[in-house]
């Protein structure tokens, strides 16, 4: 689990789960479809064959049955499922997806999806609102946080009650009892629980506290010996919900670099390993001296010393946990396997990830936003890669991969007709983005009948040159790749400025799309405020 703050997010609505009102949730919120809902994919969960996870436009599961996967997933316009920091949890045949209304309104909704029905329905978490907004009143110099970042299904026993749990920042860890619709809410350190729908209230001393706020949870274990591990800026805790008093244990913020202290934990990965576990955390650390400047790096923990021990000076974009000692991280959008021994400086070597993700002749992604290692025996496993260019994925991974058998590329690709015949920009609308002005990127759709060089031009209403996206670039018939398109999406994209680097004004603007062989096409971009 990697944690990052929170971002707001439109919603169209928010109801209990019951089946009532799943036709209307499906109305309102999503469209069924059996293609990949975006290929700008964000997050992962699996486990034995079955894949989940979330895209910037919906969510998606597969389950592996050959080389050729068949998908089935949820589209929505309405809601913005695939911001990078999303979570999803799965047990049981349902999922469970925390989102965030951009008002937050009522920030506790979680989506249910049923797999065996496909109904799709809402949980709320009851909060009370009408104290939290005189606390943030009285307090207008802090942001409140209370919203669901995360959430954990553990797995139990058939005749236990099945609970969710879930992460709310300032709204503490909540243990919700799917049957039941009820739940109570738990603060680090507090052995006392409180009941939801009166969380928070008046009567709570030292709140809020912001080192306190529940930011990731994950489990291990199950029944009677089940551990929730809580992140919170300010530690690290283990919850045992089966003790005496909920019992809470705060894991050690001392380092093993005694020129540094800790400033923040931002992100944890936590694996049970036979008897032990394994935990590792991305530490914001800050020097004993009076420079302020912060780095962020991934630590390990020893629990025999109660210590953090550096593992790698930089903080990984995402982390998986192999066979045995190995584990796989993401820097500066690469793969890279070590050893989970000290120290991490040996990368093992020959596992050739940059050259088996050049799939299909096309260079490996831009961007690889997480990655999930899936043992399916004892000796070989699926790996999952998401990156910004759709999935990638192996059947027979092995720890030390040795061999450049390519990964199998899976995207979404509608037809586009050769020839230049049919081009599209798409969005085709650029717009700022809901947490700042920045422009996203829109790409060029297009698909060449013959091997040749392009050239796209930007021109504004007057016709008068804005910019060169690519000039003279060599592409290749569309016929020849999987995608069936001439497209080089990390090259083929613009982000609405002109040469100069600066934003255009709002307003049209129209493309030209040309190449050697004498293939032109025209086309209209929209730039919004």
């Amino acid at each position: 689990m990697k944690f990052r703050r929170m971002q707001k997010f439109l919603i169209c609505g928010n109801n209990f789960f019951t089946p009532a009102l799943t036709v209307l949730l499906t109305a309102c919120l999503v469209k069924a479809t059996n293609e990949i809902t975006s290929n700008d994919i964000y997050r992962l969960e699996g486990r034995n064959d079955t894949l989940w996870m979330i895209t910037a436009k919906g969510i998606n599961f597969t389950v592996v049955e050959s080389d050729s996967l068949s998908w089935w997933g949820y589209k929505s316009n309405e809601m913005v499922l695939g911001e990078k920091y999303a979570s999803l949890a799965f047990g049981g045949n349902q999922v469970f997806v925390p989102l965030a209304p951009k008002n937050l309104a009522d920030p506790n909704s979680i989506w249910v999806y049923d797999l065996p029905s496909g109904d799709i329905a809402s949980i709320t978490i009851p909060w009370n609102n009408q104290w939290l907004t005189t606390l943030q009143d009285s307090l207008d110099s802090m942001e409140i946080y209370f919203q669901v970042y995360d959430c954990a299904l553990p797995p139990v026993s058939p005749q236990r009650p099945r609970k969710l749990w879930a992460a709310r920042w300032y709204g503490g860890l909540v243990e919700w009892d799917l049957s039941a619709q009820t739940g109570v809410v738990h603060i680090p350190g507090d052995p006392l629980p409180y009941a939801a729908e009166s969380f928070p209230s008046k009567e709570l001393k030292y709140y809020p506290d912001s080192t306190n706020a529940v930011a990731a949870i994950t489990t291990t274990g199950h029944d009677d010996s089940l551990d929730i591990w809580v992140l919170t800026p300010g530690r690290i805790w283990k919850f045992e919900p089966a003790a005496a008093d909920s019992f809470w244990t705060p894991l050690s913020d001392s380092i093993d670099d005694s020129t540094r202290t800790v400033k923040e934990f931002s992100g944890f990965y936590v694996h049970p390993k036979d008897s032990e576990t394994v935990l590792f955390s991305d530490i914001i650390t800050t020097p004993v001296s009076g420079d302020t400047t912060t780095t962020v790096s991934l630590y390990k923990y020893d629990f025999d010393r109660e210590r953090w021990n550096l593992f790698l000076p930089e903080s990984p974009n995402a982390l998986t946990f192999g066979f045995d000692d190995t584990l796989y991280v993401v820097i500066n959008n690469k793969i890279l396997a070590y050893k989970d021994t000290f120290p991490a400086d040996v990368v093992i070597p020959n596992t050739h990830f940059t050259t088996r993700l050049s799939a299909d002749g096309a260079p490996p992604p831009s961007e690889i936003n997480d990655i999930l290692f899936v043992p399916q025996n004892s000796d070989t496993a699926l790996f999952w890669i998401a990156s910004n260019q759709g999935i990638y994925f192996s059947r027979n991974e092995t720890y030390d991969e040795k061999n450049t058998i390519p990964f199998i590329h899976e995207f979404r690709s509608p037809a586009v007709a050769g020839g230049l015949s049919q081009t599209y920009f798409y969005p085709g609308i650029l717009k700022p983005t809901l947490y700042g002005e920045d422009v996203p990127k829109g790409y060029f759709a297009y698909n060449l009948s013959k091997n040749a060089t392009v050239t796209i031009k930007i021109y504004d209403w007057n016709m008068d040159l804005v910019k060169t996206v690519i000039d003279g670039a060599p592409r290749i018939k569309g016929a020849s790749r999987k995608s069936g398109r001439s497209t080089v999406k990390h090259e083929d994209n613009w982000d609405g400025r002109n040469m100069a680097g600066d934003h255009v004004a709002p307003g049209v603007y129209y493309y030209k799309i040309s190449s050697s062989e004498g293939e032109r096409a025209f086309g209209k971009i929209v730039v919004a405020r």
